[in-house]
């Protein structure tokens, strides 16, 4: 699906917001936090050092934004890498690109910084894209490092590129309009590891939620389809939206993508693309082995059904009162919370929330990731209690 999502919390959130803070900060603490190492590079010292000794590795990095409005989706791409997640709700992105290329990219302003995301991809995977930028009014346009298997395909329409509802337009644009129409293109990804399908969109004029264009994948040639995003009404975009998929589960030589009118699209609801790409790479991928065989990072649960020994982290939530909840594990350098504004309160060992609210440590959380890699594996463990008991 779209990487793009809006979040809508509840008006009283109880405990389930104390969750939702405390996975966020597993999510920020699961790797190292970004190591100033210079003014104008901030990045993670194991990857700095990777950079240096091989800076052709493909790495999955977490590259955090300096603000929400920072293009690093764009940033990345140009500089031939590729989006696998786009975390909005810690204002960051993980993407795979070669170690050098990551560190560079760390110079710019609007990255705030850049670590390991404790995956590698060995050095001899490469990273290549299909892509059609729609410059030319032809269905056999091939911009990226690959060819597509095969031209475009239209079914339900005139066959040609320069006119009809499905239209190659003067601006360098696609237009898709009307119902019952779809357009297609095959790729072969023969031994992908991974593989992210993004695209630029504007709908124009899409009037209702029955009329949309799906974006759907097959990786049998197209006997099954599966939808990835539905651009639907009632909206326009006053400017292009960016959005990617992976599609890695999809990989195959007989990989298709398409765009289907729905059977209300009507002449004047239109979608625009500027420009649709498939990156992928092929070659070794996966979690590096280091062979380590260490016990797991915790113990089995008690009696009462808690695990509290072995922990790396432990908040229980029994502060009462305050902006700090603590970490009560007694390993290493505490990762203590603060919470970041006032829409919150206690009440016996429970923390509610009246707003969307984050609960964050901004110190370096290595205790976590040195035994998350010394194992290879994290366990979590939340209690839940429901907000209508």
């Amino acid at each position: 699906m779209p990487t793009n999502r809006i979040l809508k919390q509840p008006k009283s959130l109880g405990l389930a917001a104390v969750l939702f803070a405390t996975f966020l900060v597993l999510i920020l603490v699961l790797t190292p936090q970004p190591v100033n190492i210079q003014a104008a590079a901030n990045v993670q010292p194991q990857l700095l050092s990777l950079a240096a000794s091989t800076p052709k590795t493909v790495v999955r990095v977490m590259i955090h934004k300096a603000n929400t409005d920072a293009d690093v989706v764009g940033l990345v791409t140009q500089a031939g890498g590729m989006v696998i997640h786009d975390l909005h709700i810690v204002n960051a992105v993980v993407a795979e690109m070669e170690a050098g290329t990551a560190v560079a990219l760390a110079n710019n302003p609007t990255i705030a910084g850049i670590n390991l995301d404790g995956y590698l991809v060995s050095s001899d995977a490469t990273i290549h894209t299909v892509r059609d930028d729609f410059n030319k009014r032809l269905f056999s346009n091939n911009d990226g490092t690959t060819n597509w298997a095969g031209d475009w395909i239209e079914i339900g329409d005139d066959a040609n590129p320069g006119r009809g509802d499905i239209r190659m337009m003067s601006d360098g644009t696609l237009r898709l309009k009307d119902d019952n129409r779809s357009l297609q293109r095959a790729v072969d990804l023969t031994g992908a590891a991974t593989a992210v399908l993004s695209l630029d969109y504007r709908r124009d004029g899409i009037s209702g939620s029955q009329d949309y264009i799906t974006l759907e994948v097959s990786a049998d040639g197209g006997q099954s389809w599966t939808e990835l995003n539905r651009f639907a009404g009632p909206d326009s975009d006053s400017v292009f939206q960016h959005a990617s998929y992976d599609i890695t589960a999809y990989t195959s030589p007989k990989t298709i993508i398409r765009f289907v009118n729905s059977n209300q699209l009507g002449n004047y609801d239109i979608l625009y693309l500027d420009f649709v790409q498939i990156e992928f790479t092929v070659g070794t991928s996966g979690n590096e082995d280091t062979g380590d065989n260490s016990p797991p990072l915790t113990t089995p649960p008690t009696s009462s059904g808690r695990i509290t020994e072995g922990l790396q982290v432990l908040y229980t939530f029994d502060e009462s009162n305050g902006t700090t909840i603590y970490d009560n594990s007694g390993v290493g350098t505490p990762l203590d919370l603060t919470i970041e504004n006032n829409s919150y309160s206690w009440s016996n060992g429970d923390l509610s929330h009246t707003q969307a609210n984050r609960a964050a440590n901004e110190q370096d959380s290595n205790k976590i990731y040195q035994a998350c890699t010394a194992s290879n594996e994290i366990s979590l463990e939340a209690w839940i209690t429901p907000l209508d008991n």
